[in-house]
């Protein structure tokens, strides 16, 4: 959708994301065959955040007082790709599409990510 230019067109894709692609009915559609499919008992969601906490804890119980700084921004953005890609393509692609995007930032010559969207 990006590249289109706002008109029309683009509000009704717009539309047309929010309403069928990510509507409440289709998530939880995505939900019970993805459940299905892998024969687990837990939701996709659930078992995201579950991967996301044990990354945490993983983290932390390697810093000797049990406490340490975590930078979060990262992670939960890295959680809501890793749903994302595992609804589309049931895998979890979150590191090769941060690796991809970092590079194709990189090549562009955009040091700033904000640049692109003028």
């Amino acid at each position: 959708m990006r590249a289109v230019p706002y008109s029309p067109l683009w509000r009704k894709l717009r539309r047309l994301t929010a309403v069928e692609l990510f509507s409440t009915a289709r998530l939880n559609a995505v939900e019970l065959l993805s459940t299905a499919c892998l024969n687990s008992s837990l939701s996709l969601r659930h078992d995201e955040v579950k991967q996301l906490v044990r990354g945490l804890f993983d983290k932390v119980s390697g810093v000797g007082s049990g406490f340490g700084k975590v930078e979060m921004k990262s992670r939960l953005s890295g959680l809501s790709l890793n749903i994302l890609m595992r609804m589309v393509a049931r895998k979890r692609y979150c590191r090769v599409f941060q690796e991809v995007i970092s590079e194709v930032f990189e090549l562009s010559g955009a040091w700033n990510p904000a640049h692109l969207l003028n």
